[in-house]
C-alpha cells in the first residue's frame, strides 16, 4: 500500500472517530477535548481580557458590540460588519485578535449574492472558550424576490440555499469564537466535511425572515487540524422547518494540497464511462440547445431552473439503468473559471460551493422527470422538496478553477408515482475531473400539483 493511501485511511479514520464523538452527549467529552481545553483555556481567556482591555481603551463597548463608521449596532454584529469578515478587513469584524492576519489570506464567510446572513443577534457563550453548547442566533431577511427565487422555476427556496442559509452560521461562530487562533501562525482552509439535513416542511420564504440557531457541539484537535462539529435549525417566524447538523474542518495549505477524495486517490469513473457497460443505455440530453428550462403552455413550472442555477450541461437519463434498476441519471459540466460563485466563494479563496454541487445532483434528477414526463398528470406540475425527508452529504474534495470537468452520477433507489405525487430518491456521486469528490446519500425531489 502506498503512502498516499496510508495517509487517506489513517485521515479517514480520524475523521470516522471525531464523528463519532461528535455524536456523543456533552458530558461524555472525549480525552482529547479535555486535554486541549485543559491546556488552553487559561491562555484564551487571558487573550479574550486583553481585547476587552483594548477595546475599553479606546473608548468602544467591547469587541461584541462593535460599530463601523459611527453605524449604532442593536446586535452583535451588523450587516456591515459581516460584509467586511466575508471580503473586507476582518478585524473590523472581529476585533483586534485577528490582526495577526494582517496581510495574510484568512477563512472567510461566502460574499455576494452567497452571504446570506443579515445580521448576528447573540451568541450564548464567550469568545475563545470552544465549549459544548455555545450558541449563536443569526436572521436572514428574504426580500419579495431574490435571485434564488427568481432563477428557480417555482418561487421557493433551492435545497443549496437552505444548506447555506444553515452552515454559513456554524462558520461564522467558529471565527467569532476564534478557533483558527488556537494555531495564530497558521495559514487555514476552512472546509465543510459531511453533514445530514432534514427537511421538516416547505416555507414560502418570500418577505419573510429566516433564524438561524446554530450550536457548537465538540472541538477536536489533530496535529493542528481543527474540527468542529454543529447542529443546526431554521424558523421562520417561529416554526422550525429545517434541521440537522455538520461537521467543519481548519485545514493547512498541505493537508488541502493532499486530498484524495472518497477513494482514497483512486482515479476512478462513473457508470456510464466505464468500458463495456452496454446497459447504461438511455436519452443524452444537451442542455444549452434543450427546451426544459422553457415553460410549457399552460404548465408555468414544468421546468428547470435556469441564471445562477444553470449548474450542468450534458444529461443522459437511463430510465431502468443504475444498480438498483429503477433509473441512473449521468451528467457533467466542462468548468468555467469566470463562473459566478468563485468570486463569492470565498475570497482569496475561490472553490465551488459544495451546496451547488448538491444542487447539480438535483438538477439532474429534475432532468429525469421532466425527460420522463412524470409530471403529465398533474393540471400544474412543480418541482419540491420532500418533507420529511433527511439527506446527507460527504465532501473530501472541491472544484477548483483549474479542473477540466464536474461529473456526476445518480442510482435511483425508489421512484413512486401517486395522484399526489412522482416522488424521486437517490444515492450519487460528484467528481472533480478523475477523482470522485463528494457523495450524497438519499438525494430527493418530487413533482406536485402546482
Amino acid at each position: 500500500m502506498d503512502s498516499s493511501k496510508e495517509t487517506y485511511e489513517r485521515r479517514e479514520k480520524i475523521l470516522e472517530r471525531h464523528r463519532q464523538i461528535l455524536s456523543e452527549n456533552a458530558q461524555n467529552a472525549s480525552e482529547l477535548h479535555e486535554k486541549f481545553l485543559q491546556f488552553r483555556q487559561e491562555g484564551l481567556g487571558l487573550t479574550a481580557k486583553l481585547i476587552q482591555e483594548q477595546a475599553k481603551a479606546a473608548g468602544g463597548a467591547g469587541v461584541s458590540q462593535g460599530s463601523i463608521a459611527g453605524e449604532q449596532a442593536p446586535v452583535l454584529y451588523t450587516h456591515a460588519q459581516l460584509e467586511e469578515f466575508a471580503k473586507g478587513d476582518a478585524v473590523k469584524c472581529l476585533g483586534p485578535a485577528y490582526e495577526v492576519y494582517r496581510g495574510r489570506r484568512i477563512s472567510r464567510i461566502p460574499n455576494g449574492d452567497l452571504l446570506l446572513m443579515s445580521r448576528v443577534l447573540r451568541v450564548n457563550g464567550e469568545r475563545f472558550q470552544m465549549k459544548p453548547g455555545t450558541e449563536i442566533l443569526v436572521e436572514y431577511d428574504v426580500s419579495q424576490k431574490p435571485w434564488f427565487l427568481q432563477d428557480n422555476s417555482y418561487p421557493y427556496a433551492p435545497y443549496s440555499i437552505l444548506m447555506e442559509i444553515a452552515l454559513q452560521p456554524c462558520g461564522f461562530l467558529s471565527a467569532h469564537l476564534g478557533a483558527p487562533l488556537m494555531f495564530p501562525d497558521q495559514d487555514y482552509y476552512f472546509r465543510n466535511l459531511d453533514g445530514e439535513a432534514r427537511l421538516i416542511k416547505n416555507v414560502d420564504l418570500r418577505g419573510k425572515t429566516v433564524t438561524t440557531r446554530a450550536v457548537l457541539q465538540k472541538t477536536m484537535v489533530s496535529g493542528k487540524q481543527i474540527i468542529q462539529g454543529f447542529s443546526f435549525q431554521l424558523s421562520a417566524g417561529g416554526e422550525a422547518f429545517f434541521e440537522g447538523n455538520s461537521v467543519f474542518g481548519f485545514f493547512p495549505p498541505e493537508a488541502m494540497a493532499n486530498q484524495l477524495g472518497r477513494d482514497g486517490g483512486q482515479e476512478t469513473l462513473p457508470l456510464y464511462e466505464q468500458p463495456g457497460q452496454g446497459d447504461v443505455t438511455g436519452v443524452a440530453i444537451d442542455l444549452a440547445s434543450s427546451s426544459l428550462t422553457i415553460a410549457k403552455n399552460g404548465k408555468p413550472f414544468y421546468r428547470l431552473p435556469d441564471g445562477h442555477f444553470n449548474l450542468l450541461k450534458e444529461v443522459v437519463v437511463s430510465p431502468s439503468g443504475g444498480k438498483n434498476r429503477h433509473g441512473y441519471i449521468y451528467a457533467n459540466k466542462p468548468v468555467d473559471g469566470r463562473d459566478w460563485f468563485y468570486t463569492c466563494h470565498f475570497f482569496q479563496d475561490p472553490v465551488m460551493p459544495g451546496s451547488l454541487g448538491v444542487e447539480a445532483i438535483l438538477e439532474a434528477m429534475q432532468v429525469f422527470a421532466l425527460q420522463m414526463d412524470l409530471g403529465k398528470s398533474f393540471q400544474s406540475p412543480r418541482f419540491d422538496l420532500v418533507p420529511g425527508n433527511k439527506m446527507s452529504w460527504k465532501y473530501r474534495g472541491q472544484i477548483l478553477q483549474t479542473h477540466k470537468k464536474m461529473k456526476l452520477e445518480i442510482h435511483l433507489a425508489s421512484l413512486e408515482r401517486t395522484g399526489e405525487q412522482a416522488l424521486l430518491i437517490g444515492d450519487a456521486s460528484l467528481w472533480a475531473d478523475k477523482i470522485r469528490i463528494y457523495e450524497v446519500k438519499d438525494a430527493a425531489i418530487r413533482l406536485v400539483e402546482g
